[in-house]
């Protein structure tokens, strides 16, 4: 990955993809729908917290001046 931006691009990706799959195979195993609903709750918070710091992240790099990669 060429730039701090795919990089980052990725690692939200992974990490937001991964953990939803991991939700619904929790969720699959669960007794009740409480606990469902709590995981559901969890991957949410994750989703918002990922994409407020890949924000903050990316922020930053463009105030240092990172450029875009271009071939």
């Amino acid at each position: 990955m060429p730039d701090v931006y795919t990089r980052l691009h990725a690692l939200t990706k992974a990490d937001n993809v991964g953990l939803g799959l991991i939700v619904i195979g929790l969720s699959l195993q669960v007794e009740s729908l409480a606990m469902v609903g709590k995981l559901l709750l969890i991957w949410l918070l994750v989703l918002m917290t990922s994409a407020s710091i890949a924000y903050l992240v990316i922020k930053l790099a463009r105030h240092k001046g990172l450029k875009l990669w271009t071939r």
